[in-house]
């Protein structure tokens, strides 16, 4: 159907969020290597401890990522179902389309009837 809207970071938030998946992912792989095989000079408690403290860093950081941009609507469509009888009027929906946490597009059927006002819950979060 035709464009409703275009949200201007879509592409930008795609690449981010794929940048922060990658790089958990490589900490949560390389912190154990490195506490294994690290410096032998330091006590292997504190190699983990340390190795523990970098990769909840990445974990949380990739978490608040996910959880700000959660919201963001990457575009929204209009579609009309086609009237199943003569003279029924065509149902209008839209197709509201968000990135997941590894930048997958979602996109959801939302029925104009269905949709319901929400509270202001997040810092940022408005309807232009």
């Amino acid at each position: 159907g035709p464009g409703v809207y275009e949200g201007p970071f879509g592409d930008v938030l795609k690449k981010i969020k794929i940048v922060s998946v990658f790089s958990c992912g490589c900490t949560m792989l390389g912190m154990p290597v490195l506490a294994a095989v690290g410096n032998p000079d330091v006590d292997l408690l504190w190699r983990c401890a340390i190795a523990f403290t970098v990769s909840s860093f990445a974990v949380g950081t990739t978490a608040v990522l996910w959880w700000v941009t959660q919201p963001y609507i990457t575009s929204i469509r209009l579609r009309r179902d086609d009237p199943a009888a003569p003279g029924k009027k065509a149902r209008v929906s839209m197709d509201v389309e968000q990135y997941s946490l590894f930048a997958r597009k979602k996109i959801a059927n939302v029925k104009f009837g269905d949709a319901d006002a929400v509270e202001l819950v997040r810092l940022g979060q408005t309807i232009a």
